[in-house]
């Protein structure tokens, strides 16, 4: 199973911290909500500074696939979780993907092969915007895709109550880890925002070190996030419960009395 599909899934089902004396799980528990460096790798090779940024995965984006194309960035991100964001993906090149160490993909469902989902060593993850319907959500769930990566419309700066509501909305109808491309220089109040609403991952542009680092810090600064319904209902409706009834519909009518005719 995809590295970074591991860490998503324990971001969302993250227990709180045991109650007394007992041992910090500090080290070992995952971000309360990840942080994804997107670049491309040419970026990666002009400013190898960039593979030492404290993000929890790196997103190579490629306009086209082309054999050798990763050798480069695959061995400076060796010791790193990275996956690649491609528009459309086939068979052979997923496996090419896997065999250089990529971990997961980014992908357009339209003209992406099919045979893609039977890959189990790639975490995949579809790109998506606004407008996700129901049917759609089902499909994603009846699917073996780990998620979406998601564009608002718009800019997220400031963030109105408006554009919470509607990316809540789009959250709600995935049961599955939900990557949001946003600013890196996110406000703490905001942060903590898409963290409540159920944002895995945050995917953003790796350009500084140094600003991903601030933001690192900032998500390790959040309080605890409060505990929410889960999400495996979401897109189910629920069924209607048959109605009740008092004892006094369940009693038997008494028989009719009996006549005799003189």
């Amino acid at each position: 199973m995809s590295k970074l599909m591991q860490m998503l899934e324990k971001v969302e089902l993250q227990a709180p911290p045991p109650l007394g004396f007992g041992r910090s799980r500090a080290d070992s528990a995952p971000p309360s909500i990840a942080i994804m460096g997107r670049l491309t790798p040419n970026e990666l090779a002009k400013s190898k500074g960039l593979a030492d940024a404290p993000v929890d995965a790196f997103l190579l984006k490629l306009t086209e696939w082309k054999d050798g194309s990763l050798d480069k960035a695959s061995k400076t991100l060796k010791d790193r979780l990275w996956g690649v964001e491609l528009g459309t993906v086939d068979t052979e090149t997923a496996a090419k993907l896997r065999e250089a160490g990529c971990d997961f993909v980014v992908f357009e469902v339209e003209g992406s092969a099919a045979g893609l989902l039977g890959d189990e060593g790639l975490g995949k993850l579809m790109t998506t915007g606004p407008g996700i319907t129901e049917e759609m959500a089902r499909a994603i769930h009846g699917l073996p895709i780990d998620g979406v990566a998601f564009t608002p419309d718009g800019d997220l700066n400031p963030l109105t109550i408006k554009k919470l509501m509607d990316i809540e909305a789009e959250r709600s109808l995935v049961d599955g880890a939900f990557v949001m491309a946003t600013p890196v220089d996110l406000d703490p109040s905001d942060l903590e925002a898409f963290r409540n609403a159920g944002i895995t991952g945050l995917l953003v542009a790796l350009t500084s070190a140094k600003e991903v680092t601030a933001l690192k810090d900032a998500i390790g600064k959040l309080p605890r996030r409060p505990e929410k319904p889960t999400r495996s209902s979401a897109i189910i409706p629920r069924l209607a419960q048959e109605p009740e009834f008092s004892e006094q519909e369940h009693e038997h009518e008494e028989p009719d009395e009996e006549f005799s005719l003189p």
